[in-house]
């Protein structure tokens, strides 16, 4: 995997659970949740297959005589510069974190004297990953994604002296890949 983007999120999760008629409604609790968050995104090499990637040699003749504005059609020697053309996969998310989830507000009962209910943070978490994700998406992540990879490999294959071209198949759908086993 390629990892070209990690895309920060910072957004504001309510959280709560209703009262019982049991209680009067007197067991309603409430949850007011800041949560920190990024989604991490690339291009999985893994899907790179022969038929992405291909190199040829490409004749570069050079007319010295033409270039100098002398008309006479003389060749340099013939240069061989490798191209490589890569087509990429499409962009896809890597993983959702929770890097912090800050309590704001809790309220629990009437008068605060109920016990406090863990589901209501493991609700605020499940909620400030989706949310996490769903503010990522609108950002863009998964264009700035494929653009960064294009670009870092196009970098990176650069280095070696031959002519690049890097291609994307577009960018993929803005969601966590379903796992597999």
């Amino acid at each position: 995997r390629l990892q070209t983007v990690a895309f920060s999120v910072d957004t504001v999760i309510t959280s709560q659970r209703e009262g019982s008629w049991m209680k009067l409604w007197q067991d309603e609790q409430k949850g007011l949740f800041i949560a920190r968050g990024r989604v991490e995104a690339g291009i999985n090499l893994s899907e790179l297959s022969p038929e992405m990637v291909q190199v040829t040699q490409a004749a570069d003749q050079v007319n010295s005589d033409v270039a100098q504005g002398q008309g006479v059609e003389a060749h340099a020697p013939v240069s061989i510069m490798p191209q490589i053309n890569i087509t990429l996969p499409p962009s896809e998310i890597f993983s959702v974190y929770l890097d912090d989830i800050e309590i704001y507000d809790w309220q629990t009962g009437a008068f605060g004297l109920m016990q406090v209910d863990p589901k209501i943070l493991v609700q605020a978490q499940s909620m400030a990953k989706a949310e996490v994700l769903e503010r990522a998406c609108q950002g863009d992540v998964m264009n700035i994604a494929l653009k960064n990879a294009q670009d870092q490999l196009q970098q990176l294959f650069a280095l070696t002296g031959a002519v690049v071209t890097v291609t994307t198949q577009g960018a993929g759908a803005c969601q966590l890949p379903s796992r597999t086993a």
